[in-house]
């Protein structure tokens, strides 16, 4: 669930190539950045509602799998997908009320 209206997202890459990854909302959109394989970083203070695109740099299909550790908080894994005909296409979605979407 968001606090105050806001998240925390920790990005975990284990894929074994770079992505580029970039949270936009209404209120606020982060820069198109790059996340190295085996790296973490945590976006902090996201305005909900936010949806987060990331993509392989090589162009290579990836999982995303959202979990919830505490609350104001979705830790989110990059995963190389297993099963690149699923519906899974790299964009997460956090609503208001703490919903979150994959696409």
């Amino acid at each position: 669930m968001p606090t105050g209206g806001t998240i925390d997202m920790q990005l975990t890459n284990n894929t074994n190539t770079a992505v580029y990854y970039q949270a936009r909302g209404e209120d606020a959109t982060t820069e198109r950045r790059m996340l190295m394989g085996g790296e973490s970083v945590v976006l902090r203070d996201l305005p909900v509602p936010v949806t987060l695109n990331a993509e392989r740099m090589d162009n290579g299909f990836l999982e995303l799998t959202p979990m919830s550790s505490q609350a104001g908080v979705v830790e989110v894994s990059l995963d190389e997908d297993a099963t690149p005909l699923d519906s899974n296409e790299g964009v997460l979605r956090v609503q208001e009320d703490g919903q979150i979407f994959l696409n």
